[in-house]
């Protein structure tokens, strides 16, 4: 009777964690429907792109236009030896309408290859990423890539005051 008892206590943990879990995976997108999802894989590296319909903040995007229909980038996941690692929301939520996703290998890491927009609002943008840290963001026009750009930096150590 302790027996059964204590397996149909754990079944039930099971099935309440299962669905914690489903209900945590797609939260993160509960009010927006995903149009696109990129996967690539590299030695190391997995990384993982997804692409909402609806913008999920006001502001500036790279790739938008303001009279169709755009989509916006709400997540950018990337694993280094099975483990996920900190990106930075800054990397990717201000792209949107994204054509082609590509992962390059460098030297000690990799560079993800973001590229999207249309003609006037067209971009590329690069996000290093060095063993398990990502270090640096650049986002380029698509027309005038020497004249219109952005470059963040990003830093993983103490600051002593």
């Amino acid at each position: 009777m302790v027996n059964r008892v204590l397996l149909m206590l754990s079944l039930f943990i099971l099935a309440v964690a299962a669905y914690c879990s489903l209900t945590a995976i797609g939260s993160k997108h509960e009010s927006q429907k995903v149009v696109k999802r990129f996967h690539k894989s590299l030695g190391r590296y997995r990384v993982e792109l997804t692409e909402v319909d609806e913008q999920p903040a006001t502001g500036e995007y790279w790739g938008a236009f303001d009279d169709i229909k755009n989509s916006y980038v709400d997540d950018l996941s990337i694993w280094y030896n099975g483990v996920e690692i900190y990106e930075p929301m800054s990397c990717y939520t201000d792209l949107s309408n994204v054509d082609t996703f590509k992962i390059v290998p460098v030297k000690g890491g990799l560079v993800i290859k973001i590229e999207g927009g249309d003609a006037s609002t067209g971009y590329e943008a690069q996000i290093v990423v060095r063993g398990d840290t990502v270090i640096r963001r650049s986002v380029h026009a698509g027309e005038f890539p020497e004249s219109f750009w952005e470059k963040t930096e990003y830093h993983d150590e103490q600051i002593d005051n």
